[in-house]
């Protein structure tokens, strides 16, 4: 199983540290900033499916955060917003911004560690089912790469057919021209194409032929 990222932004070092110790179980990496102008250019190299954030900073507070990188349910990440100071208002706020939990300081390690768990699953299935999505995108247009040329293929046999059939009829003002060349098509057709060198002529059939010729 693939590591996934946790991005914590949160302009207190300590709370940086006690979220790596909360988490250094869950089969991640934690990759941490400070500022969050520098959180929001890190979010964009990294593209974490997860994001914990500190409501409360200076500079960039968590709701500018959340406008600038617009959580959604059809997004490839989740935020968690942490505040020591926020009431309900910034709670709606946050939730409206696209947000997917609100947990307030101090954080209970458990509450943090089984959201944290169950968002990263989350994000993991939305991210193979994209892929799925993507390979299925793929294998539909190969295949009706194949069809279409598969239909011109077609296309180009029916019009040598035609073609074939208008130069046929044409000749049919010349009967004998048009009978030596059917009886060509049904030789090849049933016996296929015939060695003259392997042609048994029946006895006398030379002479017959040389009589012929002096008769006339």
């Amino acid at each position: 199983m693939d590591i996934q990222k946790i991005l914590v932004v949160d302009d207190e070092e300590d709370n940086i540290i006690g979220i790596e110790e909360t988490l250094s179980n869950e089969h991640c990496e934690i990759i941490a900033e400070t500022d969050p102008l520098r959180g929001l250019e890190l979010f964009e190299k990294e593209k974490p499916p997860l994001v914990i954030l500190d409501l409360r900073m200076p500079g960039l507070d968590g709701t500018e955060f959340l406008r600038r990188i617009h959580p959604a349910s059809d997004k490839l990440f989740s935020v968690i917003v942490l505040t020591g100071h926020g009431d309900d208002n910034d709670l709606q706020i946050c939730y409206d911004l696209g947000a997917s939990a609100f947990l307030r300081k101090p954080v209970n390690i458990i509450e943090l560690r089984g959201m944290a768990r169950n968002l990263l699953l989350l994000e993991r299935h939305k991210r193979e089912l994209e892929q799925h999505h993507f390979n299925l995108e793929k294998l539909v247009d190969e295949r009706t790469k194949e069809l279409q040329e598969a239909k011109r293929a077609a296309q180009a046999e029916t019009q040598a057919k035609c073609e074939l059939l208008v130069n046929m009829s044409g000749e049919l003002r010349n009967p004998l021209t048009a009978l030596v060349r059917l009886s060509k098509l049904l030789q090849d057709e049933i016996y296929g194409t015939i060695d003259k060198k392997r042609i048994k002529r029946p006895p006398g059939f030379q002479q017959d032929i040389l009589m012929k010729r002096r008769r006339s």
